[in-house]
């Protein structure tokens, strides 16, 4: 299987560009979003970023960037999902100004591609007394059924705990996941079973301990915790592919008394996380599934695959500037996107 490299669009050239997200229905028809950094009055303002594939190129599109007058833009995009050519979700974070008491800070940022252009759909904030809110992964079910996880500050002051917002065709339910009763929760990625059930990778911080990974699985409500990860061994988990009860895979940094041991794969069997090293320890991976058997690993400058056996190494990206791979996804008629960063050199 042959990797080529693409490159959508660098708008901004006096800043950086960086793409979070990508999301893809078929070979011609894919998404990837992120933000721009350009410089401006403020300094250096962050404006979301959109870009489509059709087959032979890239073309980027206008996205909402919400700001405040006289403040600066801080509005980025972090996920992508493509439901279909004219429903397509991307989410993130934006600043803005507290309609009730005037706070500064991050609130969500929901847009919807309808086809012809990205309206920002209204989603809810956080009580008066706090802000702090992100959405970092999409994942959908149905039309109707649409997860999105990430951070909120449900007390309006505080710590802000994890977030599963659900769009059901025509509102915006939230639903915060289980709470550890700690200084900070963060859900960072999902992923749907076979069964239905919803599973979420994210970390907590807790105190001294650092950000402490978790998994859970569930819908609504009702969640559950999927075994236990050694703690303080593993950190830094953004991605999680799941697929039944016993099989479900993460990635994660391990460190023992802070000395960095590497990047690890992790395999859920139904009882244990069972650990697989990664050979490159600064791989940073993220994961897309093709099926049980037929799954992608993709970080720094590297592409591995799990072929049911062992981890093999795909493609090192010769002549690529230090690629950086954020998310990978595959299209329903087997092409695989993965979107990030690289140094232009």
């Amino acid at each position: 299987q042959q990797w080529l490299p693409s490159f959508p669009p660098n708008p901004s050239h006096t800043g950086h560009n960086f793409l979070y997200g990508v999301g893809a229905v078929d070979a011609d028809d894919a998404w990837v979003v992120g933000y721009s950094n350009v410089e401006t009055s403020h300094g250096y303002d962050q404006f979301t970023l959109a870009a489509h594939w059709d087959g032979t190129g890239w073309t980027q599109t206008p996205t909402p960037s919400p700001g405040i007058d006289n403040w600066g833009t801080k509005a980025v995009l972090y996920a992508v999902e493509d439901v279909s050519p004219g429903n397509v979700w991307a989410a993130g974070s934006k600043t803005i100004q507290h309609p009730d008491d005037g706070a500064i800070g991050q609130q969500l940022l929901v847009l919807r591609w309808t086809g012809e252009q990205w309206d920002e759909i209204e989603t809810p904030l956080t009580p008066s007394g706090g802000t702090g809110a992100w959405i970092r992964d999409i994942h959908a079910i149905a039309p109707d059924n649409i997860w999105f996880v990430g951070l909120f500050n449900f007390a309006g002051g505080g710590p802000s705990t994890g977030l599963a917002l659900h769009w059901d065709g025509s509102d915006f339910p939230l639903h915060q996941t289980p709470n550890f009763n700690i200084d900070l929760e963060k859900n960072l990625a999902a992923s749907v079973a076979a069964d239905g059930d919803l599973w979420i990778a994210g970390m907590v911080g807790r105190g001294g301990w650092g950000m402490i990974p978790y998994v859970y699985r569930g819908h609504g409500d009702s969640w559950e915790l999927v075994g236990e990860l050694p703690s303080p061994l593993y950190t830094n988990v953004q991605t999680i592919v799941a697929f039944a009860d016993d099989d479900a895979w993460i990635a994660a940094s391990k460190s023992v008394d802070g000395q960095y041991l590497g990047q690890f794969w992790l395999h859920w069997d139904g009882s244990t996380w069972v650990e697989h090293a990664v050979p490159d320890p600064f791989h940073v991976p993220v994961l897309a599934a093709i099926g049980p058997d037929d799954i992608y690993s993709a970080g720094w400058s590297s592409l591995y695959h799990w072929d049911g056996n062992t981890w093999s190494l795909v493609d090192a990206f010769d002549g690529v500037s230090v690629p950086n791979f954020a998310q990978l996804d595959t299209a329903a008629d087997g092409p695989i996107f993965g979107a990030g960063s690289y140094f232009p050199g």
